[in-house]
């Protein structure tokens, strides 16, 4: 062992005790994924138990590439290339691995193959934030190589004949490839977390090879809101918002459509679109000048919940889900917005803690659903305590640690 690394294993044993930690491989702001915020929320500096390792470290997080001495005041965030040399100097209880369905998650799937090959590595698991992983597979064997990789891995399933299907989602849900599989088989893994029974079922129809008790459904927690939500004053128009990554499925054509309809009602009506892509989805639709529109993109998690705690209630609509954690939602409860949601995969689990919009739901119809839940603002004020008392984040910290840790 270096002269480096074992003054470092020495500082961290004088710093945390002899306790082995869990190193946890993820996404950390400034990276533009609800998984990087989900990260830094989460797991605090002062957690002796956890150690994050990204490739998004900087000096903010208090580590600089190349350091090995975290500063006591910042979280306990390491640069994700000195991951094998720490396990070597020191050696994790687990390494626990948070993947998304996007590029972003892409050195740390390298990560985990690295470590899995390397002498004696750690217990490993995967935390799987959606089921459906093709948006990562794609990138990380390269665009020639993709659909060989999903040949390989699912010679059973019914394949699409064109090459440009199976980039599709709704195609390879419809045939059960979800990539999953495709990523985990060549690496021995501990288990598998989950955020919701959807994603759980998913996952056994992608990979039943995996063995089911090692799958373990958790939740996406809710956080303690960093802002606090006004009470509009009387005669502020009406403000409507909707949060996250646009894509073809959360409707939000519709969602502009009864916008538009509720100003031909109260001209002042607001809607506030926030999320990384929106800015595009705007221009793509031609909204620079549309009357009460906001577009926010890319904000930083702090300005991102103030924009929630800003409105009187928020509409996240789906018609289609892939097992994905629905982050801003869990958040929205947390601040008290009456939201409305599909009832749709996780979104189900919210129970009377939101709005669930009917399948045929028009514009029209969403319009005259957006002034009902408004007018009724108390209506599901004790769900919501009680869904955020149930999902806090302290809650999840605490089943990871009987997991990992036994205890």
């Amino acid at each position: 062992m270096s002269t480096n690394l074992s003054r470092w294993a020495r500082s961290v044993r004088r710093r945390w005790g002899n306790r082995a930690s869990v190193a946890v491989v993820s996404n950390l702001p400034p990276q533009n994924t609800g998984l990087a915020n989900f990260t830094h929320r989460l797991f605090l500096p002062e957690d002796r138990d956890f150690r994050v390792y990204s490739d998004a470290v900087t000096a903010a997080h208090g580590n600089g590439v190349g350091r090995n001495e975290p500063q006591a005041s910042a979280p306990n965030a390491f640069p994700i290339g000195q991951l094998l040399s720490h396990q070597a100097a020191e050696g994790f209880s687990a390494a626990v691995f948070m993947l998304g369905n996007s590029v972003h998650s892409v050195a740390s799937m390298q990560a985990l193959y690295t470590l899995a090959r390397s002498h004696r590595p750690p217990p490993l698991y995967a935390y799987l934030h959606e089921p459906y992983l093709n948006g990562l597979l794609a990138p990380l064997v390269g665009p020639g190589r993709f659909l060989s990789a999903l040949r390989r891995s699912y010679p059973e399933r019914p394949f699409p004949d064109d090459a440009a299907a199976p980039r599709e989602a709704p195609r390879l849900v419809e045939r059960r490839i979800l990539g999953a599989r495709a990523l985990l088989e060549p690496v021995r893994l501990e288990g598998i977390f989950v955020n919701s029974q959807f994603a759980l079922e998913l996952l056994r129809v992608d990979y039943p090879e995996f063995p089911a008790s090692g799958i373990k459904r958790l939740f996406h927690p809710v956080f303690t809101p960093v802002a606090t939500p006004a009470r509009p004053a009387g005669g502020r128009p009406l403000r409507i918002g909707s949060f996250g990554v646009p894509n073809p499925f959360k409707k939000l054509d519709v969602l502009l459509d009864a916008f538009r309809r509720l100003r031909s009602r109260d001209p002042q009506t607001e809607l506030i679109l926030s999320g990384y892509g929106m800015a595009a989805f705007a221009k793509e639709r031609g909204l620079a000048r549309e009357p009460g529109l906001r577009v926010q993109e890319s904000p930083s998690g702090e300005v991102f919940e103030g924009l929630m705690a800003s409105v009187d209630i928020a509409v996240q609509l789906r018609s289609a889900t892939f097992g994905e954690s629905p982050g801003t939602v869990p958040q929205l409860v947390a601040l008290g917005r009456p939201t409305i949601v599909a009832r749709i995969g996780a979104f189900a689990d919210f129970e009377d803690a939101v709005c669930f919009a009917p399948d045929d739901l028009t514009p029209e119809g969403l319009a005259d659903l957006i002034l009902a839940e408004t007018k009724q603002p108390e209506r599901r004020r004790a769900a919501m305590a009680a869904y955020a008392a149930a999902h806090e984040s302290g809650r999840l910290l605490g089943l990871l640690r009987r997991e990992l840790f036994g205890r």
